[in-house]
């Protein structure tokens, strides 16, 4: 049989991961992809996940030891809510802006937060139109909508030129296959993709209401189906053989979930990469406005994600270890910065750090939102401001747990996934903030890749029950709260609320202009 050979994109890194076909991990590797951010905008080169692509894959088959014709299919899993305008030659006319890009918060203004009646600060009129035909709204200038009409006003050329408006890995599928297509999960994040069984379709309605031209929106696809084969001149750009079955796959949030092996109603788990969500698989759809969450499509068929995200969580250790390094130290690894954190007490003594580095979307829809640290005093070491961003991230999650428990109640434990989830610093403190009984899986950095993979091996077999091989992903580790840590935590995080509450109306004031 067959490898499977799965992309994930992330925001930072491109992962390259092989499996067999009884999806056992063979061999992965991880290659830099560069974030642009400039104040409040925030790009990639889509050339740059393409040439990522070109050093990842043949490098992983070198490792492997696996020949080009012994991939028998390719897929894919990626961020979402990027912007990549192709035009007819499916050529990227521009950058693609990023799920954290805030540049269309005045023209989101304009057209979101003027009239009445209004639901959580949005024109009440426009989220009720888009719920009732997709159940979620563009209530977010991050939202992806309004990056396009961003473009529209301010790129009048470059909007000029686009034939589709693709997600990231929408655009890697079209470069491999020469087909512009989206799958439901990707669709739906559009705001404007109505569900009805075989009559689903972009509402027209809402692409009239919010000023988008259909003819921009590509064919939506399963994405666990072949849609073609590999394309001669991309075969030869990534050291695979032509034809080899292309995958669509999913995006990440679906990917994960997937990979996570949390696909039972119910099942919820917490991931932690560059950003960060709380998300549980359910039949159900919810809308909950005032705390930005929703239930999303997801890669499996009739089935929802109920959401809530955080917009910065590893990026936020990474930016501390970058701010406390000293002159001339070397690029420190997580685990080392885990090391000197555990060196600081639970708490942190008393030290809270807020993570909202580039604003914040669940349970408060916040653009200017920013963080910090807080309560900082001269007793304060290198560990305990280390410590505390551990600690902020997790408590973030832990009140997005609770507006997420309000509407679909939790039951079991928590899956802990993503690059965060090899920290048992972070682990903990999720157990701890959270008081539920956390799980890690193996390689959790792969769980995107591993769902990506798992739609493959369901597009070579059709007959695969996605669902049954998501549940064989059995727990590596377990965490349980401690008592002392949940009473401290939870104190910690009603602090959290009300700094925030308090200091909502400074975040706008203080905002470079």
């Amino acid at each position: 049989m067959k490898h499977l050979l799965a992309i994930d994109v992330g925001s930072s890194y491109l992962k390259c991961a092989l499996y067999t076909a009884d999806l056992q991990l063979v061999a992965h590797v991880a290659e830099p992809i560069v974030l642009h951010i400039a104040g409040p905008q925030v790009e990639n080169d889509p050339e740059d996940w393409w040439s990522a692509m070109r050093r990842g894959i043949p490098a992983l088959l070198r490792e492997a030891g696996i020949a080009t014709n012994e991939v028998g299919a390719l897929s894919f899993c990626a961020q979402m809510q990027s912007v990549v305008l192709v035009d007819r030659e499916l050529n990227a006319v521009r950058r693609s802006i990023g799920y954290l890009d805030t540049r269309a918060t005045d023209l989101f203004a304009q057209h979101m937060q003027r009239g009445w009646p209004r639901v959580a600060g949005a024109n009440a009129v426009n989220v009720a139109a888009s719920a009732w035909h997709t159940n979620i709204a563009p209530a977010s200038p991050k939202d992806a909508l309004w990056k396009v009409r961003w473009l529209q006003v301010h790129e009048p050329g470059a909007y000029a030129r686009a034939h589709r408006w693709l997600d990231v890995k929408d655009y890697l599928v079209a470069r491999a296959t020469g087909r512009a297509v989206a799958t439901a999960d990707t669709a739906h994040l559009t705001c404007l993709y109505e569900f009805q069984g075989e009559a689903s379709q972009y509402n027209r309605g809402l692409c009239r209401r919010y000023g988008i031209d259909p003819r921009l929106l590509p064919e939506v696809v399963a994405g666990n189906r072949v849609i073609a084969g590999l394309l001669p001149g991309a075969a030869r750009e990534l050291g695979l053989a032509a034809g080899t079955a292309v995958v669509p796959g999913g995006g990440d949030i679906s990917c994960v979930a997937l990979g996570t092996g949390a696909t039972a109603e119910g099942d919820t788990h917490i991931y932690v990469g560059t950003s960060a969500w709380v998300a549980q698989s359910t039949r159900k759809q919810r809308l909950d406005v005032a705390n930005y969450m929703a239930t999303v499509r997801s890669c499996l068929p009739n089935a929802h994600l109920y959401l809530g995200e955080l917009e910065t969580a590893g990026v936020c250790l990474a930016w501390a270890a970058k701010l406390l390094a000293g002159e001339g130290e070397a690029h420190r690894e997580p685990g080392e910065l885990e090391a000197e954190a555990v060196r600081s007490p639970p708490g942190a003594r008393g030290l809270l750090f807020l993570p909202w580095l580039h604003g914040s979307r669940s349970p408060n829809e916040d653009a200017f939102a920013r963080g910090g640290f807080v309560n900082l005093g001269l007793e304060h070491r290198r560990c305990d401001l280390i410590r505390a961003v551990f600690e902020g991230v997790a408590l973030h999650l832990g009140w997005i747990l609770e507006a997420l428990d309000a509407k679909l109640p939790i039951s079991g434990a928590l899956r802990f996934v993503g690059g965060g989830a090899n920290s048992a610093l972070w682990a903990q403190s999720l157990a701890d903030v959270t008081g539920k009984t956390i799980e890690t899986v193996a390689s959790p950095q792969l769980c995107g890749a591993r769902g990506a993979a798992l739609l493959a091996a369901a597009a070579l077999s059709p007959e695969t029950e996605l669902r049954e091989l998501s549940r064989d992903i059995r727990a590596a580790r377990v965490f349980v709260p401690i008592a002392a840590n949940h009473a401290l935590s939870r104190t910690r995080l009603a602090t959290m609320k009300a700094y925030y509450v308090t200091n909502r109306p400074l975040f706008r004031t203080l905002s470079p202009a």
